[in-house]
């Protein structure tokens, strides 16, 4: 089982419904995000990967926040069993870490591309953790650093 509504919503008493899933088949090396939006669009993502192995990670964009700015890493699998759960106000990026992997996401929010907005992931103290050599698409090379934006 990926994902049971009802388990959710027992630790997260505000999980909304998904309504849409995407998949990111990614080789290794490659690296996608950060990528969030407004906290004010109650923006939730349930992440697993389904083949291979990524390391996953979780940026703090909450001005309010005691870890306003920290990232948090995980590493999920297809042996793992884990997902991750994204509130709102969170920067997600993830990276391959094995030579072919498939990470999906389900989201509440029906994609749109202006709603949605970036952060450099090689931009930090957190591009210390990535995998080399790092694949990046210009999208996130060219996306605003961090303190640019905060």
């Amino acid at each position: 089982m990926l994902f049971q509504e009802t388990i959710f919503k027992t630790h997260f008493h505000n999980f909304p419904s998904l309504r849409q899933i995407n998949g990111i088949r990614a080789k290794k090396g490659a690296l996608r995000g950060f990528h969030s939006s407004e906290v004010s669009k109650n923006h939730w993502k349930v992440v697993t990967c389904v083949s291979g192995i990524v390391l996953d990670a979780i940026l703090d964009l909450r001005k309010e926040s005691s870890t306003f700015k920290q990232v948090r890493f995980a590493v999920i699998g297809e042996k793992s069993g884990l997902s991750l759960v994204i509130p709102p106000g969170f920067g997600h990026a993830v990276q391959s870490l094995t030579e072919d992997s498939l990470t999906i996401y389900g989201t509440n929010i029906e994609y749109k591309n202006n709603a949605e907005f970036e952060v450099n992931p090689i931009d930090g103290n957190w591009s210390l953790n990535w995998i080399q050599p790092t694949i990046v698409s210009d999208r996130d090379r060219m996306a605003p650093k961090l303190n640019d934006l905060y």
